[in-house]
């Protein structure tokens, strides 16, 4: 079951990075003045950092799920900013949570 929700974070962060990098050439190609451009850079690149944070996990590295963990705190405070509707802050904390109820009882496996 973990290695399948693994698996899930992983290939979802990199379509995530993926849409974001779309995005942020999308609308640096147009110019829009409308709308932040940084922030959708930003999103990519923690997509991709939380994608190689959840590889840290699967090889039971204490350094991924906290650079897992710090990616989802800013990408929540990333999300408020942009006003981002409120499902999606369950759906984060969601993801966080089961990642926790998946890894308690494999703790001591990690190094």
């Amino acid at each position: 079951m973990l290695s399948a929700y693994l698996l899930y974070i992983c290939f979802s962060n990199g379509w995530n990075a993926y849409r974001a990098f779309s995005i942020y050439r999308d609308l640096v190609v147009h110019r829009d003045p409308n709308h932040l451009h940084w922030p959708f850079l930003a999103m990519g690149v923690l997509s991709a950092v939380a994608a190689a944070a959840v590889v840290g996990v699967w090889f039971w590295k204490k350094w991924g799920l906290w650079a897992y963990l710090a990616c989802w705190m800013i990408a929540f405070g990333l999300n408020a900013f942009l006003g981002v509707p409120f499902w999606s802050y369950v759906l984060l904390l969601s993801q966080v949570a089961l990642l926790y109820v998946l890894l308690r009882p494999r703790w001591a496996s990690f190094r």
